[in-house]
């Protein structure tokens, strides 16, 4: 059985690259930024904090190995990584100006809009595994991704394009 790596900063130090990786995660959103590069910088200066407040750095390594080559992750970096092309790929196909001309050719309510758009969203999350796409897929503003606001002003100019 292997013994517990041991940090500096007793029990809390373990605890600390996890924190600042939060913490940067955070203020990468709050920010307005994101991505998959600012994504991994974090990842990246968490997992160099870590290595910093361990004592045993070679075990440190073995360990951090052991879970990179863990096959949950690469599924989960495989989705991620999928969700980002299909979202670009639905992005430049203009699928949410197709359903706004659709829905005005079909004579309905502006309100139908975030409706159509939620269910889009369901099916692209429910299809790649993760909702990560599915806001980007969809086109939405950063002003309209905190609810579905949408005002006739934004349809009339969308419809012109």
């Amino acid at each position: 059985m292997e013994k517990k790596p041991m940090f500096y900063g007793g029990k809390v130090g373990p605890w600390i690259p996890v924190l600042l990786m939060l913490a940067g995660m955070l203020a990468s959103t709050i920010i307005g930024g994101g991505g998959l590069n600012r994504l991994t910088g974090i990842s990246f200066f968490a997992i160099s904090v870590g290595f910093l407040l361990c004592k045993d750095k070679k075990q440190f390594g073995k360990i951090t190995l052991k879970g990179l080559q863990n096959p949950m992750l690469g599924t989960i970096l495989m989705a991620y990584l999928m969700a980002g092309m299909l979202a670009q790929l639905l992005r430049q196909s203009g699928l949410i100006t197709a359903l706004i001309w659709g829905i005005s050719k079909l004579g309905m309510n502006a309100g139908w809009i975030p409706l159509i758009g939620f269910i889009a969203c369901l099916l692209i999350s429910t299809s790649c595994g993760t909702s990560t796409g599915s806001v980007p897929a969809a086109g939405l503003q950063p002003e309209h991704r905190h609810g579905a606001h949408v005002r006739r002003d934004h349809l009339r100019r969308d419809l012109r394009r």
